[in-house]
């Protein structure tokens, strides 16, 4: 579980991807099957799981916001945190 003020960056961001989820059968499919490879190949160590996780969703909302670069928009996403 985890918490977030209702404001924050981070929890619509984590909305916006559920809301991808809820709408894109392969995305869930996707998803749903990288979670289960992870938690095979990591079965002793979560924080890697959770990288590499963490890692796969940045580059499907990055691919769905249309930018061409990666570190573009990750650099946007990091400062738009800390708005």
């Amino acid at each position: 579980a985890q918490i977030h003020p209702s404001d924050s960056f981070i929890l619509s961001d984590i909305l916006r991807f559920r809301g991808h989820l809820r709408e894109d059968v392969r995305l869930r499919t996707d998803y749903l099957a990288l979670k289960r490879a992870l938690a095979q190949q990591f079965q002793s160590h979560r924080m890697l799981y959770a990288l590499y996780k963490a890692h796969w969703i940045d580059d499907q909302q990055w691919q769905r916001s249309g930018m061409k670069d990666w570190a573009t928009w990750k650099l946007e996403q990091k400062l738009a945190q800390q708005r």
